[in-house]
Order: C-alpha cells, then structure tokens, then sequence
C-alpha cells in the first residue's frame, strides 16, 4: 500500500470515518491547529509498517517542503497535500511532497 492508502486506513481506525480533518486533530496533541515534526512523524509512523522507519531526515525534509520552512504545519496545507498524494508515484519509503514528483 502507499502513503495515501495507508493514511486513509489510520483516518478511519482513529476518526470512524475517511475524515483528514479529524486525523490532523487527532495528532494535533496540543489541539492548536498545527502540526509540529514529532506529530507529523507520529502520524506518518503509525500510517503503517511501510513507514514505520522513516528517518528523522526524511520527516525533517517532508515537513519543510510542506510548511514552507516552517516551525509548524497547518491544517490547510495537511489537507491540500494528503489530497495530492491520491495517484502519485511512489518512492521506496514515502511520498516525499507535493513537489517532489519522482
């Protein structure tokens, strides 16, 4: 499975239902509509065991790309990048991004 499959699995094991919004807050432990690396990596982590060794560097570089160097990723561009990840290209261990179209 890739990185779209398996994060639509964990949506519903966590939310009951294919809902990106309710994943994102499930990870957003500090509930202030933004994901720092350690969420985002906890997320990814549990997503499957595919993924379950991404490196640091890898989510370092995934979020960086996605929050725009950023210390925190919102909502919105977690929304706008799990929807692009339906139909790309996979690498060996993740999606790096959005832009990254390998």
């Amino acid at each position: 499975m890739d990185l779209h499959e398996c994060l639509s699995k964990l949506a519903v094991e966590k939310t009951g239902t294919l809902d990106w919004a309710g994943l994102f807050s499930f990870y957003d432990k500090n509930r202030d509509n933004l994901l720092d690396k350690n969420e985002l990596k906890g997320m990814v982590s549990e997503a499957g065991q595919t993924f379950v060794a991404v490196t640091d560097a890898e989510i370092a570089f995934i979020f960086n790309v996605l929050s725009f160097f950023s210390r925190y990723l919102k909502k919105s561009l977690f929304l706008d990048w799990v929807q692009d990840l339906r139909g790309r290209k996979k690498k060996d261990l993740i999606y790096y991004s959005q832009y990254l179209d390998l």
